[in-house]
């Protein structure tokens, strides 16, 4: 019997190898892991250098009795030596700075609050809504960079159950929140801050001129005077002062008309847990609500009435504080020149100084 040798050209049948889909796994999970730790690694608002500067001024002692967070609105228009006078005693540091939205400054009180460390008697917060990512401030690190997984997937969930919005506007929310948080666990704004830090650092800027971290717009164009901007958004209101009577009847309605949507509970209960945090840690926590101006105002006014008494101080009320809406009193339509400032300061003093507007937040 003749046997035939193998046949030219054929193949073994060979069973294909098995996709390690566990070793991937382990790995992104080592990967994600590792760059959750870096991150947290890095120095408390690198992102920000001016930022940085105002949190290492209020740790320098002696610590301030009052601090205050926030954005353009406080940094701008709460003038810390004009509520001292007023109050009579005690010193108060504005930590506040342009585009500084929530949750960055919850995210700034919540370092804070975990510094063993004595702490400012009172912090007041601005009262601001969450900020809602576009493409547009997905481009610039300093609007994400301090988002970790636990922010992250807290301005995801805010997104997804955000009230009074459409479904398809959510979902793009959410998206975009997604991308921030996966920007900012990849670093990719670390190579743009090492080359520009230098640059992007300014003391006085930060600081102010008195050191208590209050600038007034009118006052930073006097040591800035070619600030294209600035002198661009003042020429604009001048040009319009009428846009001040909009902005009252605007945010007259507002308050007038009842609320058809539901509050954020995830803002809610953010809020919330801050002031609990806060209270125990032996700090009166409040939070202000400026003048001028109110983004997605139904939303930010069923988080007023949401929260506790006591808890929010409203200085926005275009019938209870008419002077912010005089066009003497602005410096756009959305700050307050220094006249006004030094009104807002005075009626801040007044509110803090209140009997009615010192609880204590016992849970």
């Amino acid at each position: 019997m003749n046997q035939r040798g193998p046949i030219p050209n054929a193949t073994t049948p060979r069973s294909w190898p098995r996709r390690p889909w566990s070793a991937v796994l382990v790995s992104l999970l080592v990967c994600a892991a590792t760059l959750c730790i870096v991150h947290s690694t890095l120095p408390p608002f690198w992102g920000v250098p001016n930022l940085a500067i105002k949190w290492d001024a209020l740790h320098r002692d002696p610590i301030p009795q009052r601090a205050l967070i926030g954005s353009s609105r406080i940094y701008r228009q709460a003038i810390p030596s004009i509520i001292d006078s007023v109050i009579g005693q005690g010193r108060t540091f504005n930590a506040g700075y342009a585009a500084t939205f929530p949750p960055a400054t919850y995210e700034f009180l919540e370092q804070l609050l975990r510094e063993e460390r004595q702490l400012p008697e009172e912090i007041l917060v601005e009262l601001s809504n969450y900020m809602l990512f576009e493409e547009a401030n997905l481009e610039d690190h300093r609007y994400w960079y301090y988002l970790g997984p636990r922010e992250g997937w807290g301005l995801v969930r805010h997104a997804l159950f955000l009230p009074n919005q459409p479904r398809a506007e959510r979902l793009g929310f959410a998206a975009r929140a997604a991308r921030a948080t996966t920007c900012s666990l990849l670093g990719l704004g670390l190579a743009d801050h090492l080359l520009a830090a230098t640059a992007d650092t300014d003391t006085l800027l930060a600081l102010g001129p008195a050191g208590d971290g209050g600038l007034t717009l009118e006052t930073l164009l006097r040591y800035r005077p070619d600030d294209e901007g600035q002198l661009a958004r003042r020429a604009t209101f001048r040009a319009d002062t009428l846009a001040a009577q909009r902005r009252a009847v605007g945010l007259r309605h507002l308050y007038e008309r009842p609320s058809t949507g539901g509050v954020s509970l995830v803002h809610l209960s953010r809020l919330t847990a801050l002031l609990d945090k806060a209270h125990s840690r032996g700090v009166r926590l409040r939070f202000v609500l400026p003048p001028l101006w109110i983004d997605r105002g139904e939303d930010l006014l069923a988080l007023v009435h949401a929260l506790p008494d006591g808890a929010v101080i409203d200085l926005c009320h275009p019938d209870s504080f008419p002077q912010f809406y005089r066009p003497e009193n602005m410096f756009d339509a959305g700050h307050l020149n220094d006249r006004g400032a030094r009104l807002f300061s005075m009626e801040l003093a007044r509110a803090l100084h209140a009997p009615g507007h010192n609880p204590e937040f016992a849970r």
